[in-house]
């Protein structure tokens, strides 16, 4: 079989398909919503319509607005003009514009024709309007999903804000006092006598240091503290064992934890940089530097 004869072929089927469905759409928006009966005819025109394997040609009727339900108004509507407002189907559009983002607009004109029975109609200026009106919808729906989103940011925030549903400062606040509590009461380590690394220790203080920023909403920001953690735990390991007499950390747990609670920010904020720049300290002193 030739290709010739193949696109013939196609658009013989498409033709009835096209037909079908359309006559079908037609009948379907005929029948009033609202009383469940039919809408009078205006008139009935043929509409030309194209496809990706042709141009079919339809009837086009147009129906008249209910007059028991829209009383006082005289209009009628294209029931095909709802489901086809650019006299070409969805499918073809997007071939054409995907075609015409990637090749010169004569070039996807040319493929056009050579592999799908579209006719001569489907010129250069055909291809760059359709791309440039499906690129237009696109940005438009892009806008309206971001705007969207961005609504819905806002909305979470003031939620946030408002403490709906729920106290979250309350909660923050019940789960930051039961963290210090238990870090406070374990020993650091196993033997009072040498360091001795204990685990429990080090799960309370990842969990205590964690609440306190966590309240934050961010979660990028929490992710990167917890990479920080992960790596500063490794140098801590190495130096511990130096520090162990020496540093009163559980003092400097409870004055971030008393300053935290008591909401002085700017308090909390400079004892914590203070506690890690002392653990900072240690390190690079057990490194030599």
């Amino acid at each position: 079989m030739s290709i010739e004869a193949g696109k013939k072929i196609m658009a013989a089927l498409q033709g009835a398909v096209v037909s079908h469905e359309a006559e079908t759409y037609s009948l379907f928006r005929r029948v009033c919503p609202d009383c469940h009966i039919f809408r009078p005819v205006k008139d009935y025109t043929t509409r030309r319509i194209r496809t990706v394997f042709g141009t079919v040609e339809v009837r086009n009727p147009r129906w008249v607005l209910c007059r028991d339900c829209h009383p006082g108004m005289a209009g009628a509507f294209a029931p095909l003009k709802e489901i086809c407002p650019d006299r070409a189907t969805p499918e073809l559009m997007e071939l054409t514009a995907r075609l015409g983002s990637m090749m010169p607009y004569r070039q996807a004109a040319r493929v056009l024709a050579e592999f799908l029975p579209v006719g001569p109609t489907e010129t250069h200026a055909t291809v760059r309007k359709r791309t440039i009106r499906i690129g237009e919808r696109l940005d438009y729906q892009l806008a309206q999903e971001e705007r969207h989103a961005m609504s819905h940011q806002t909305e979470e925030r003031r939620q946030l804000e408002m403490q709906l549903p729920g106290d979250r400062h309350a909660d923050w606040e019940e789960a930051l006092l039961i963290a210090h509590h238990r870090l406070d009461r374990t020993p650091r380590s196993l033997d009072a006598e040498t360091f001795k690394d204990n685990p429990e220790w080090e799960r309370h203080h990842r969990r205590f240091h964690a609440l306190l920023i966590g309240n934050c909403g961010s979660k990028p920001l929490i992710g990167f503290c917890e990479q920080l953690a992960d790596c500063l735990y490794r140098y801590r390991a190495l130096s511990i064992r130096k520090a162990f007499r020496v540093r009163k950390v559980g003092d400097e747990h409870a004055q971030i934890f008393k300053a935290a609670i008591e909401r002085r920010t700017e308090d909390a904020i400079t004892l914590l940089q203070n506690h890690y720049r002392r653990t900072a300290d240690i390190i690079r002193a057990d490194l030599g530097e």
